[in-house]
């Protein structure tokens, strides 16, 4: 009797505890696929505007995946004979999209989603789910392919066909611009807020405040809050940076202490730069360089400054292009950097 009621209750935990994992796991594979799935066109979530050049594949692949991943999963339970837990197994696709929505609201990266479009894409994969289940899925022998009735070859032409031409409609960019603008304008103002007092005691140029700030937006939005409470907990033992800039440690530091620390080093280095850019003008005999040259000097001695904090180029450019953005937002009366 204990035997049955130990082997129910394990069988009944087995069944709940997969709407809880599977969704998880859904979630991490359809991120590692569309990451390496640039370059069929997939838009990954980052902080600046990028032009839909593959809507089909992006709506298709958001829909399809979690169905195609339901099907692969309820396939493994038949061949395993855990049949049991294909029971209302569709449920796993609103969960997976439940699970989406959460994670990017503590990553802080919700107002960054077209929300609406997020909504019509759960809904449209979780019915198609739901279709595939009553129809296919929930009857194990319906769910491997009949060779007998593998007919209607037009109308997969077709949707090839469709899929093509929807593939080359330029979708634009306006949504995502007014959303990230939205972005821009929310974290420097909270940044400025937060960690002002803490930046003008280093009487930063415009130049060097706004880069400070552009750092400050771009490690938050790669190390969330969520992150960096996981990363201070863990301290020292799997991280050596911390706080919102990232900075080298060797104790547990605020992201007040953080910002006070980055700051002064993106300073000094910029104070190290600057002359080097200065003196090679004066060693080529121009007193008075072009603007166009000035600022091709400013992206150098940016590029620079960067370099030193952090050397992975994509880490330095994608600050460069936020800059850039904070810099004509921000601070439009700025042209050149002396």
């Amino acid at each position: 009797m204990f035997e049955k009621l130990q082997t129910l209750n394990i069988t009944q935990f087995t069944y709940y505890i997969q709407f809880l994992i599977l969704p998880i796991i859904i979630f991490l594979i359809v991120n590692w696929i569309g990451k390496l799935s640039l370059s069929f066109g997939y838009i990954s979530m980052n902080l600046f505007t990028q032009r839909d050049e593959s809507p089909a594949y992006n709506i298709t692949f958001r829909i399809l995946s979690p169905i195609i991943f339901t099907i692969v999963i309820s396939s493994l339970y038949y061949f395993l004979s855990f049949d049991y837990l294909v029971h209302n197994i569709w449920i796993i696709v609103p969960l997976y999209f439940a699970f989406r929505i959460i994670y990017n609201l503590l990553l802080h990266k919700w107002q960054l989603i077209d929300k609406r479009r997020e909504i019509i894409l759960s809904i449209i994969s979780t019915l198609g789910t739901f279709a595939i289940y009553k129809k296919f899925i929930i009857v194990r022998a319906n769910l491997l392919p009949d060779p007998a009735n593998l007919t209607g070859e037009l109308w997969i032409i077709i949707i090839l066909y469709i899929y093509n031409t929807f593939n080359k409609i330029d979708v634009g960019t306006s949504g995502s611009e007014i959303r990230r603008e939205k972005y821009y304008n929310k974290y420097y103002r909270l940044f400025k807020y937060k960690y002002g007092h803490i930046i003008n005691q280093l009487h930063p140029t415009p130049i060097l405040e706004s880069l400070i700030y552009a750092t400050i937006m771009y490690e938050n939005f790669n190390r969330p809050p969520l992150f960096r409470i996981a990363e201070r907990a863990l301290f020292p033992f799997f991280t050596k940076t911390i706080g919102i800039m990232q900075v080298t440690t060797k104790q547990r530091i605020t992201d007040n202490e953080s910002v006070r620390i980055g700051s002064a080093i993106i300073k000094s280095e910029y104070i190290l730069q600057l002359p080097i850019v200065k003196q090679n003008f004066i060693d080529q005999g121009v007193t008075d360089p072009p603007v166009g040259e000035v600022l091709n000097a400013t992206t150098e001695v940016i590029k620079e400054v960067l370099k030193t904090y952090n050397k992975d180029n994509d880490y330095i450019y994608g600050v460069m292009e936020l800059h850039e953005i904070i810099l004509k937002k921000f601070y439009p009366q700025v042209e050149i950097i002396w």
